[in-house]
C-alpha cells in the first residue's frame, strides 16, 4: 500500500493532465449554473462564461452547482475541531501506521515518505502526547475542521453531475475523501462518454450508481469515527478491550486495509 500526501497527488495529477495539452486554473471559481436541453451554461467568478454539452461539478463542500440545482445536503456536524499536521518524526516507524485510543479523542499516525507523517486527531494537540522516543521536526502543513457526515438528495439533474465534496463529505477516517472523488471522476467519465455517444441514460446512471456506492462509504465512515468518537467509561473500556482483540483477527485487519485502500466495493460503471 502506499501513502502519498494530497499535494503529492494533486502534482501527479496536474502533470499527467499537462502531458495530455490540459492546463488546470487555479483560483477560477463557479459563481452561477443553468442548462437547457442541449448544453450548459457556467458563469465564472472571473467574470467569463463556460458552455459545454454536460458538466461535472467537483465545487466542494458548499457547491455553487449544487445550490444552483436546489439540491439538499442533508447529513449532521460536529462540534468538535479535527486537527490533520504533515510533521517530521524523528523515532516512528518509517513504514507502520499507529494508533493512540486516548480518552480525550484518539490519535493516527500514517507514514509519507522522507520522514514525514500525517497526524489526525480531534483531542489535544497531538504534538504534545506523542509516544516515548518520537521527536518532531518541521511541520509541513497543518489544517483544523469540523466533521460533517453528508450525500447530496441527487448526484445528477440533466446534463450536471456532482462528484466530490459537492456530493458527499465525511471524516477523514480511511482516507477516502480525495479518493472517493478520483472514483467519482472515473465513473463519471466512462458514463460521460457514452452519453456523448447517444446513451442519453448514462447521467442518470452516473447519479444512481455513485449516490449508493458514496453512501455507503459515508455511513461506513461515519460509524467507524463514532465508535472512535464516543467518551465515557463504557466506551473507553471498548475501545480498550475489543478494538485490540479484533485487529488481531485476520478477516478484520482485512477488511480495515480494503477500507483504507477504497476496495471495499466495485467501481461499477453500469
Amino acid at each position: 500500500m502506499t501513502i502519498l500526501p494530497q499535494a503529492r497527488t494533486e502534482a501527479l495529477l496536474t502533470e499527467a493532465l499537462a502531458e495530455r495539452g490540459v492546463t488546470v486554473e487555479r483560483g477560477v471559481g463557479v459563481a452561477d449554473v443553468d442548462q437547457d436541453e442541449t448544453s450548459v451554461t457556467a458563469a465564472l467568478t472571473d467574470g467569463s462564461v463556460a458552455r459545454a454539452a454536460i458538466l461535472f461539478a467537483a465545487d466542494g463542500a458548499h457547491s455553487t452547482v449544487r445550490k444552483a440545482l436546489d439540491l439538499d445536503f442533508p447529513g449532521d456536524r460536529w462540534s468538535e475541531p479535527w486537527r490533520l499536521l504533515d510533521v517530521e518524526l524523528d523515532g516512528a516507524p518509517p513504514d507502520e501506521g499507529w494508533v493512540d485510543l486516548r480518552p480525550d479523542g484518539p490519535l493516527l499516525c500514517l507514514p509519507f515518505a522522507g520522514g514525514v507523517f500525517r497526524l489526525i486527531t480531534f483531542g489535544a494537540d497531538p504534538l504534545a502526547h506523542l509516544p516515548d522516543g518520537w521527536t518532531a521536526g518541521k511541520v509541513h502543513w497543518t489544517s483544523e475542521f469540523r466533521v460533517s457526515h453528508r450525500l447530496a438528495e441527487r448526484m445528477a439533474v440533466g446534463r450536471v453531475c456532482l462528484g466530490g465534496d459537492a456530493a458527499h463529505i465525511h471524516s477523514p477516517m480511511g482516507a477516502r475523501g480525495m479518493n472517493l472523488g478520483v472514483e467519482d471522476a472515473f465513473v463519471f467519465a466512462a458514463c460521460a462518454a457514452d452519453f456523448l455517444n447517444g446513451e442519453t441514460g448514462r447521467l442518470a446512471d452516473y447519479g444512481r450508481l455513485r449516490r449508493e456506492d458514496d453512501g455507503a462509504v459515508v455511513r461506513r465512515v461515519k460509524a467507524a469515527t463514532d465508535a472512535l468518537r464516543r467518551s465515557g467509561p463504557l466506551a473507553d473500556a471498548v475501545r480498550g478491550l475489543l478494538i485490540p482483540f479484533a485487529a488481531r483477527i485476520p478477516a478484520v485487519v482485512d477488511q480495515i486495509v480494503r477500507t483504507g485502500m477504497g476496495l471495499d466495493h466495485p467501481v461499477r460503471v453500469r
